[in-house]
């Protein structure tokens, strides 16, 4: 795989996740790119995701022109192993309920899976990058807090 280049930065490309995901060096730090269409409402919607005060792995660079954004490689526990494995958290879930007011605040729906999400230093990460327009149906409270708050059991 030939290096990436976003904004000027050659990042080393390491390990391909996926087709559109990669994991690349650049100044002896680990990022994960992402390939987006930049003309794609799923771009705009990250744009807008990465503008709010939901808590995800920083933004390095992104570019607009070639749809390319390099995050910050988060190492931590999936939720979905997580919520298994350990005692409740009180504070795992005052960062779900505000991540979530967080982007309803912004008119945005995440993806509440227990798979988008990852706990790194105690802290709560939305690592999924789908989002779409805010639908109070489809809202956290009303749609996957029984998931969270279930399985704990």
């Amino acid at each position: 795989m030939e290096n990436i280049k976003i904004k000027r930065k050659e990042f080393e490309v390491s390990e391909i996740v996926s087709k559109d995901t990669f994991k690349a060096n650049y100044n002896n730090k680990v990022y994960l790119i992402k390939k987006y269409n930049p003309d794609s409402v799923e771009f705009d919607m990250l744009r807008k995701l990465i503008k709010s005060a939901v808590i995800m792995p920083r933004v390095f660079k992104l570019d607009k022109k070639t749809g390319y954004v390099a995050f910050e490689n988060i190492e931590g526990i999936l939720m979905s192993d997580f919520i298994l494995d350990n005692d409740f958290n009180e504070n795992i879930y005052k960062q779900i309920f505000q991540n979530s007011y967080c982007a309803r605040t912004v008119g945005l729906n995440l993806d509440y899976s227990l798979d988008k999400w990852m706990i790194s230093d105690d802290i709560l990460y939305y690592v999924g990058d789908y989002c779409e327009k805010y639908d109070p149906n489809r809202d956290f409270t009303k749609w996957k807090i029984r998931e969270w708050f279930s399985l704990r059991n």
